[in-house]
């Protein structure tokens, strides 16, 4: 298994059919660095489905990260 060297955000959402939680929770233990797990509610579709809540937590990881 690889092993995830930058800092990484995950956001899940609580209605997602295809990704389990637990799943998605366990990609932590992969990454050697900062890592930020995000719940939203909706289905897979988040980018579709809340445009505005993702764009403003993918724009606050981008400026501690830049």
């Amino acid at each position: 298994t690889g092993v995830v060297s930058v800092p990484t955000m995950l956001l899940w959402s609580d209605a997602d059919k295809y990704i389990l939680e637990s799943a998605a929770r366990r990609s932590e233990k992969y990454v050697m660095n900062d890592f930020r797990f995000e719940v939203l509610n909706g289905s897979h579709w988040m980018p579709d489905e809340q445009p505005g809540q993702v764009a403003d937590l993918l724009l606050d990881w981008f400026s501690k990260y830049p």
